[in-house]
């Protein structure tokens, strides 16, 4: 499974739900969906996966936090 694959109507539901939630109820919500896929089986991903999912996850990481310095009247 690619980062960049479409996501299937149901599921891009369940991700707009959860992206209205506060961050205590992500917390919540995510650790309970850990524990329920730890026994799943999983296909192996492949290098450059991982290298694309730690690249939007640190790209993410970075906005957010430029955001946030932006809102607090911060600069580099």
């Amino acid at each position: 499974m690619s980062i960049d694959a479409p996501v299937g109507v149901e599921a891009q539901a369940v991700l707009d739900s959860f992206d209205r939630l506060d961050e205590p109820a992500k917390r919540d919500v995510l650790a309970r969906l850990l524990i329920r896929v730890r026994d799943m089986e999983w296909p192996d991903v492949d290098d450059e996966t991982l290298d694309q999912i730690a690249a939007e996850s640190f790209a993410i990481y970075d906005r957010e936090e430029a955001e946030l310095e932006a809102a607090n009247g911060e600069a580099d």
